[in-house]
């Protein structure tokens, strides 16, 4: 497992896009290997959070990964993540490539739309959504 990346993200036609180099540890996995675990974090707000360590909520869900050159990718998808970015230059850290998961199974949730004391018993706190 390599160390925690915080990734912009963009949704369309119920697939997850992010921007990557293509030498990137995440990218090399993907393309080796396309099924794949999504772990998303969900910040908690209100005032309570600056007085206890509030843990997050999470939404994982099982995923089909394809690396597509930033080229090939939609051209929507490309001006939604890389914004007008610059990508002359990149020489050295890889090709700039878009990364389309598509998920697939069920949604798991743990602490998404119940309470902070819900949250302290796991089985209450935890929800499966099918994914459409």
């Amino acid at each position: 497992m390599g160390p925690p990346v915080g990734v912009v993200h963009v949704v369309r036609d119920g697939a997850l896009w992010f921007a990557a180099s293509s030498s990137d540890w995440k990218v090399r996995h993907v393309d080796a290997r396309p099924e794949v675990s999504v772990t998303v974090p969900v910040r908690r707000g209100g005032l309570l959070v600056h007085v206890a360590p509030i843990p997050p909520a999470t939404i994982t869900f099982r995923a089909t990964g394809h690396v597509v050159p930033a080229t090939d990718a939609p051209a929507d998808v490309r001006t939604a993540l890389l914004r007008g970015l610059d990508t002359s230059g990149a020489e050295g850290r890889g090709a700039l490539v878009l990364v389309r998961l598509v998920p697939h199974g069920e949604f798991l949730t743990y602490g998404v739309g119940v309470s902070l004391a819900t949250m302290r018993d796991t089985e209450r706190a935890r929800g499966r959504v099918l994914v459409r």
